[in-house]
């Protein structure tokens, strides 16, 4: 949450270190995938995106919002 707190505040760079140590940290966890992903699309860094909602699709199957993403 911190993290996605921190994109949203305009700290992007911050937000994006949090997100990448939460993954490190606890891969399992899709929140930090989904967010990621996110945030690249809408930054236009499509490979990014997809491998961040990638790996949230093999954590989370058949989530709607990541097929949509």
């Amino acid at each position: 949450n911190y993290g996605l707190a921190l994109l949203h505040a305009g700290s992007t760079e911050e937000g994006v270190k949090e997100l990448l140590a939460v993954q490190q940290a606890a891969p399992e966890i899709p929140n930090s995938w989904f967010v990621l992903g996110v945030h690249y699309r809408k930054s236009g860094e499509d490979e990014k995106a997809l491998a961040q909602f990638s790996q949230m699709e093999k954590l989370v199957p058949n989530e709607p919002k990541t097929q949509y993403n």
